[in-house]
């Protein structure tokens, strides 16, 4: 009896639409819907009798959707056919490595406790923990690490996650990367950072420019100071890293943006060869040759904590062809904890869930050219990019740009596992130009209030785009 434990779904990408290949990549789904949609065609002769008249078998099409989990490879090859062509991959031009990993305690000056916690985190399995009493003045240095002597000269940042007790100002807390002991400012060159703004109790990843890199030959030891004095306070601090620019060996950028111009005058968008085995006795697949992407979902959420796409495909034509042998993406799926959401440059921390849903609005074309397949894909209306995500009602901070129609950026930025030294998968998603349509604050009970906000993405002329997707990973093309 076929099951879907031993079911596959492949694909290739075309290089004349309509004309099958043999698939070679693999994608790691969780179900299917391609099916064939045969018109019945009604005959409406009268003929003396009281049955109806025969019908006849008419425009044959092909379609429905295909459901999988996001890895960092195989992703790109529905991103082209839904968007297009990506520009020529690129080596990614800036590194993340990793200066001091906060797993062990800081040396505390003075009046400060320093040890770590384990329960309290960003990565790896504990943080740093320092307990300020009131004791530490003004600009006193709260706590230092010795750090393997390190040439920053090409760094442009530094990243790093903190978190404090009590409500800081952008400059009360200042980082310091120093090429003396314990975190000295003499006689030695040394870079102080400011903090950023920091809400009391939230974990805030940082990204702070260095000014004066190019005097950072040998750093020695990174340290944290209070500038302005908070009095009695905690602070965590974890997973410090150096943005260094630099040209990776193999990582690579692929940006997409959606394009202006068809795949050919008889296909609108970049066509795939598609084969789907459904466990038949004699290991034959269904193939489905011209297939395009013409809708994309992209959701996730505290409750569906894997990264998923709805893939919608038109098809040509189908096919039964002899099955391939399966191999699969070996990376791991982009899942919840590894994005970032900004709006309007700023950190959004209160989403529970994010659907980003693409609509090419492709029409299949039939002519008289004795044939009941589709002649043509074409677009038939405009290209749509709509979103929508639940948040809690923190303020009327995002409410009353709804009601001013206020349009502003918004990004998501999936960092995932290592894949060269210094660099990671990405999914990077760019959307220059949002509003929102919908941004109903209703009372619903005793709970919490939650907003389902709904919103669509502008093209912005001045970036040339409506979304941008950036994939970086280990490919050299698409």
């Amino acid at each position: 009896m076929p099951t879907g434990i031993r079911s596959h779904v492949g694909l290739k990408k075309e290089t004349t639409w309509g004309n099958a290949v043999t698939v070679d990549k693999f994608l790691p789904f969780t179900k299917e819907s391609i099916t064939p949609d045969i018109e019945n065609v009604q005959s409406e002769s009268l003929r003396g009798l009281k049955d109806k008249p025969p019908s006849y078998q008419g425009e044959k099409k092909f379609g429905g959707n295909i459901i999988f989990e996001v890895h960092p490879a195989n992703i790109g090859h529905i991103l082209r056919s839904a968007l297009g062509a990506p520009a020529a991959a690129v080596a990614s031009g800036t590194a993340i490595v990793e200066l001091e990993d906060c797993e062990d305690a800081w040396v505390g000056d003075g009046g400060v406790i320093s040890g770590i916690d384990s329960g309290n985190y960003k990565k790896g399995s504990a943080s740093v923990k320092l307990q300020v009493t009131a004791d530490v003045a003004a600009d006193d240095i709260l706590a230092s690490e010795a750090v393997s002597s390190t040439d920053m000269h090409s760094d442009t940042h530094i990243k790093f996650w903190i978190k404090s007790s009590v409500a800081c100002d952008a400059g009360d807390l200042v980082v310091r990367v120093s090429e003396n002991a314990a975190g000295a400012s003499t006689p030695e060159a040394y870079e102080d950072m400011n903090v950023p703004l920091l809400s009391a109790g939230v974990w805030t990843e940082c990204t702070v420019a260095i000014a004066t890199a190019a005097d950072l030959l040998a750093v020695i030891s990174v340290a944290i100071i209070m500038h302005v004095d908070k009095g009695e306070c905690t602070i965590w601090l974890d997973d410090l890293r150096r943005v260094v620019t630099s040209d990776a060996s193999n990582t690579k950028d692929h940006v997409f943006t959606p394009v202006q111009t068809d795949f050919s005058t008889l296909c609108n968008l970049p066509p795939y060869t598609f084969e789907v085995y459904r466990d038949q006795s004699n290991d034959k697949a269904w193939q489905y040759k011209g297939g395009i992407v013409d809708t994309l979902t992209l959701s996730f959420g505290t409750g569906d904590k894997i990264l998923k796409a709805t893939a919608g495909i038109l098809a040509k034509e189908e096919a039964e062809i002899d099955k391939e042998s399966v191999s699969l993406e070996t990376t791991n799926p982009f899942v919840w904890n590894q994005a970032q959401v900004k709006i309007a440059t700023n950190d959004h921390d209160y989403l529970e869930d994010f659907t980003l849903n693409l609509k090419n609005n492709t029409l299949r074309k039939f002519s008289l050219n004795q044939s009941a397949y589709a002649r043509a894909f074409y677009s038939n209306d405009y290209r749509i990019f709509d979103f929508s995500f639940t948040t809690d009602f923190v303020d009327k901070t995002e409410y009353d740009k709804f009601m001013l129609g206020t349009q502003q950026a918004f990004q998501i930025v999936f960092t995932g596992a290592s894949c060269e030294d210094g660099y990671y998968y990405k999914l990077q998603i760019d959307i220059p130009a949002m509003k929102y349509t919908a941004y109903p604050i209703n009372v619903e009970g005793p709970g919490r209030l939650s907003v389902k906000v709904v919103g669509e993405a502008d093209y912005s002329s001045s970036d040339g785009y409506a979304v941008k997707i950036t994939l970086t990973n280990l490919e050299t093309s698409y």
